[in-house]
């Protein structure tokens, strides 16, 4: 039998969460200045990476014991391009992304200095190559497809176990995107593609909200 002091005990101090997570990441979105307009800066992952081969990623991986999300981000950078810290000009936290992989992801825009991108030392296990897109290409509309997922509970379901008598409860499908830009021979998809239509939403809502024309 649990007293109210049990629940005090257990959880005055502890850091809030979110449910059901199983790994925790953080990535840098490298934002490059070159003549006066914006890039963002890309991985290739390695052919030979266990996880997500050849794909286009932004700087990141797994946040380790001790860790606060935005020491990953630069740790994980440093250790895949060779950027250190002191190129890294962080600007903001972007919105935290949980996707139905029961993971959590936490983006920070930044400004990598142009000349940092003459010293890349690339981790050859992780990464292929670095490149950069203009934002002014990434404005350009993506391929964007939508679909749900249903709720399909097997013949077994046990529906009295939740009051119900039978299939007939109306489920909330769960509405998903897949977003891809292709730029040149290279593919940006997924949770990094999510990653930037974001980001750049937020821009020009920001324009918009200012009164400033959006540029082109």
């Amino acid at each position: 039998m649990f007293t109210v002091q049990d629940f005090r005990d257990t959880f005055t101090g502890r850091p809030h969460g979110i449910q059901g997570v199983k790994g925790r990441f953080a990535v840098l979105v490298p934002l490059v200045e070159i003549e006066g307009q914006a890039h963002l800066l890309y991985e290739l992952r390695s052919a030979h990476i266990d996880r997500q081969p050849g794909e286009v990623c932004f700087p990141g991986g797994e946040i380790e014991p001790g860790e606060t999300p935005l020491q990953a981000a630069i740790r994980e950078t440093w250790e895949e391009t060779g950027i250190p810290a002191d190129r890294i000009d962080v600007i903001s936290e972007l919105d935290t992304l949980h996707p139905p992989s029961n993971i959590v992801i936490y983006p920070f825009l930044a400004e990598i200095s142009r000349d940092a991108l003459d010293d890349l030392k690339l981790s050859e296990c992780e990464v292929a190559e670095c490149f950069l897109v203009p934002v002014s290409f990434l404005e350009t509309a993506p391929y964007i497809y939508n679909y749900s997922i249903d709720n399909r509970l097997g013949s077994d379901f046990q529906y009295q176990k939740i009051g119900l008598s039978g299939p007939e409860y109306n489920w909330r499908p769960m509405k998903h995107q897949i977003i891809s830009w292709q730029f040149e021979n290279k593919y940006i998809w997924g949770l990094t593609a999510q990653i930037t239509k974001w980001t750049l939403d937020i821009l020009k809502e920001g324009h918009k909200a200012l009164g400033n024309p959006l540029k082109n």
